[in-house]
């Protein structure tokens, strides 16, 4: 690259050139040892006097003293530079689009899964692991960061279960209850899966009273419960009545129907993964 220098008010010299017109002509500096398309920026600082860059030439109108630089360089040259600085400003774009010219999603819902899971105290399976997945204002959906929690207490009236900060909740006590992940960004936002704790029986369930039963007008109701490996399973067994139309359960309550006329005799059971109790008789009285 070279730079030479103009000056004057009728002449001026510059490395190549030659000199310049007289009053009253078109006068221009040409720079015949140079190629076509080599000069390709000029700086002129002029008294009443315009200037302008060709090929080869840099020309003006009017009279008046003009001083400046201008610089040549090859065509090739011209395009490196014209290539890196579509680069840089191409970089930069990148760089800040991520933080400024593309608009993050806004959270506007969270799922959690898996759907209603069940675990067991005293198993291989007495964990679940948890996960959370965002939905987002402009339809699409994700991971996003969130803190987990557990709700709901046990027949003892201690938690069902622990969970950590990764989603991995374990069971700790029978029962049921939920699971919530929260937003870390919007914690207003948060979502929640129902959770069972149950007991994984090995053998059937053992009830409790074992009967005989009787219920009379003045005790119409009798309270079972239920255990399985050396734990309470009441909350969490499935308790069967064999004559609904004489007595019904709620929870583990049975309960007789008043008006039926007869005394009826039946059976009650209790079920727990899978494995059921042996049969509790029981009879209504005087109904």
């Amino acid at each position: 690259m070279e730079t030479h220098v103009l000056t004057g008010k009728r002449t001026a010299w510059a490395g190549c050139a030659s000199a310049l017109g007289r009053d009253g002509s078109a006068p221009a500096v040409h720079v015949p040892s140079c190629a076509p398309g080599e000069i390709i920026s000029a700086t002129i600082f002029a008294d009443s006097l315009f200037c302008r860059l060709t090929d080869r030439k840099i020309s003006w109108n009017g009279a008046g003293r003009a001083e400046g630089v201008f610089t040549n360089m090859s065509s090739t040259k011209s395009k490196l530079r014209l290539l890196g600085a579509f680069a840089a400003l191409l970089t930069l774009a990148l760089a800040v689009g991520c933080r400024g010219f593309f608009v993050k999603p806004t959270l506007t819902a969270i799922a959690v899964g898996p759907l209603t899971p069940t675990i067991y105290v005293g198993a291989t399976l007495d964990t679940v692991q948890m996960f959370a997945v965002g939905t987002f204002n402009d339809g699409s959906s994700g991971s996003t960061p969130v803190t987990w929690g557990i709700t709901g207490t046990g027949t003892n009236g201690q938690p069902i279960a622990t969970v950590t900060t990764g989603g991995l909740v374990t069971a700790q006590n029978t029962g049921s209850g939920s699971v919530t992940a929260a937003s870390n960004l919007l914690p207003s936002i948060s979502g929640s899966q129902p959770l069972v704790v149950s007991i994984a029986c090995t053998s059937a369930p053992i009830v409790s009273p074992t009967g005989p039963v009787t219920l009379t007008p003045d005790e119409p109701s009798q309270t079972f419960t239920a255990t399985c490996n050396g734990q309470d399973i009441t909350a969490a067994a499935t308790w069967f009545s064999s004559n609904t139309a004489t007595a019904t359960f709620s929870a583990n309550i049975l309960t007789a129907v008043e008006g039926n006329g007869n005394d009826f005799t039946f059976y009650i059971t209790a079920t727990a993964n899978g494995l059921t109790s042996s049969h509790v008789q029981v009879t209504t009285s005087e109904f």
